[in-house]
């Protein structure tokens, strides 16, 4: 063996990650997205053991909703990084496609693919854990609206940065939504952050949304207000994050989009 090539490959990849720090949620983001989400969870729970039943309900009712906003999320970001992983993109948009109307066929998809998924995950829970997560009905209406919009709003961010960093920046589909889910307050409510990240989290429309679902489910009322505000800020969201996606997308025709297909 030829420890001077082995070193030679290692240095290589080191020097491949210090140039692209977007690698290094493979080191830390990972590990520490987990202490931090898992970790508030703990704790609440350990808050709340006198209403095992409703905390359970709560968070798989949460946790299938969550599953609904990051499909449509994934689909919209997804669809185009697998368009650029092969090297299909020039050929996609050398047809009369528009851009408009690619947009509307990946929202799609990830409007039937996060249905699909939300009613799996509630066929599983009800089978394993006998908990109807919608038995809530139409109260959960205008959180699922609102979480589906701040799905594509999320999508269309990360497509707009895919085409400005191209497939280099492809690790953020997966890993934004987690972040979310920490800082939203999917599991937990936001109260049992620190009062730093609570600011932070009540930027998100996903916070008004989740906090509104765990209080219809222990309540058996709607919040109207956490709905109407999490379906303003989504859709305000939406606007900006698809103006940002086609200013990006207009700016990569410029400078030639077979460059976002390098790594």
């Amino acid at each position: 063996m030829n420890w001077a090539r082995v070193f030679t490959m290692l240095q290589k990849e080191l020097i491949t990650i210090g140039r692209d720090p977007l690698q290094i949620s493979d080191l830390a983001y990972w590990p520490f997205l987990d202490i931090l989400l898992w970790g508030f969870t703990s704790s609440w729970f350990v808050a709340q053991q006198a209403d095992a039943p409703v905390l359970a309900l709560t968070t798989l009712t949460a946790l299938t909703l969550f599953h609904l906003m990051s499909r449509a999320h994934m689909d919209v970001a997804g669809t185009l990084v697998y368009e650029l992983w092969g090297r299909n993109l020039i050929n996609l948009f050398s047809s009369p496609l528009k851009i408009s109307e690619w947009s509307m066929a990946a929202m799609l998809l990830g409007l039937i693919k996060g249905s699909f998924t939300a009613l799996f995950c509630s066929l599983v829970i009800w089978l394993l854990h006998g908990f109807n997560v919608l038995s809530l009905g139409l109260t959960l209406v205008p959180f699922m609206f609102a979480l589906i919009i701040s799905g594509w709003s999320t999508g269309f961010l990360i497509s707009g940065l895919l085409m400005y960093w191209g497939v280099r920046a492809q690790t953020l589909i997966w890993s934004i939504s987690w972040l979310l889910a920490a800082i939203c307050g999917v599991f937990y409510p936001i109260d049992i952050l620190p009062r730093t990240i609570q600011y932070i989290s009540r930027l998100f429309p996903m916070t008004y949304a989740f906090e509104g679902i765990r209080y219809a489910v222990s309540t058996h009322t709607s919040p109207l207000g956490n709905a109407f505000t999490s379906i303003g800020m989504s859709i305000i969201y939406f606007i900006a994050t698809y103006a940002f996606f086609t200013r990006m997308f207009g700016k990569s025709k410029e400078y030639g989009l077979s460059r976002l297909e390098q790594e």
